[in-house]
């Protein structure tokens, strides 16, 4: 049975109530039993499990490294980490060459 993201886990749960399909009500859960009641959905083919972005990391189905896989998102970030390093390195070496940073006894 799916579980599903959204931005506005709310609204879903509206639209799909007015589909009347019983979304938060208390349903038995037989699929999804660690889904939380307020977000559970059961339909007469199966169960929804409807997840805000705030509570991804609470999925059974899905984890949240999994959504990170995509090259996009990862990419900019090893940039960063790459200009970063670079930057650090520079900055080590010019303050080795300079004979005043260095006390003497």
């Amino acid at each position: 049975m799916p579980e599903i993201i959204t931005k506005y886990p709310e609204k879903v749960i509206k639209v799909l109530n007015g589909a009347h399909i019983h979304c938060g009500i208390g349903d038995k859960q037989a699929i999804l039993r660690g889904c939380p009641q307020d977000k559970f959905c059961a339909t007469p083919t199966g169960e929804l499990c409807i997840y805000g972005l705030n509570d991804i990391t609470q999925m059974n189905q899905i984890h949240s490294l999994e959504l990170c896989r995509n090259m996009d998102v990862l990419m900019p970030l090893v940039g960063l980490l790459l200009v970063s390093f670079a930057l650090g390195m520079l900055a080590g070496i010019k303050i080795s060459q300079n004979p005043k940073s260095i006390p003497k006894s």
